[in-house]
């Protein structure tokens, strides 16, 4: 008895889930193979620096939505320069790029 209470805790918990779940949550979350993927934001980024994986420091990029679409947020340094980038997750087009001097 106490095994099939828990399944239908379960299973209403999962369907609350569901219903609170954005539309296009779920697929959004199956879209990601659609994405170019870290690496690739990471390489127009450090391309568009004119800069090498290896003379840059503290790399990274992370998915994130801005605006209601898919972006890459990928930051790095360089010397005493620190560049952030904002790159379209879909197409790897660049829509923000800022370089300053990092005090």
């Amino acid at each position: 008895m106490m095994k099939s209470k828990r399944i239908l805790i379960l299973c209403a918990a999962a369907l609350l889930l569901a219903a609170l779940l954005p539309n296009g949550a779920l697929a959004a979350a199956s879209a990601t193979d659609e994405y170019i993927g870290e690496a690739r934001a990471k390489s127009i980024a450090l391309s568009d620096a004119g800069l090498s994986e290896s003379g840059v420091r503290r790399l990274k990029a992370k998915l994130d939505r801005e605006h209601g679409i898919m972006v890459y947020e990928v930051e790095f340094k360089n010397g005493r320069m620190e560049y952030e980038y904002e790159i379209d997750a879909t197409s790897g087009a660049i829509l923000q790029s800022d370089a300053e001097y990092d005090d």
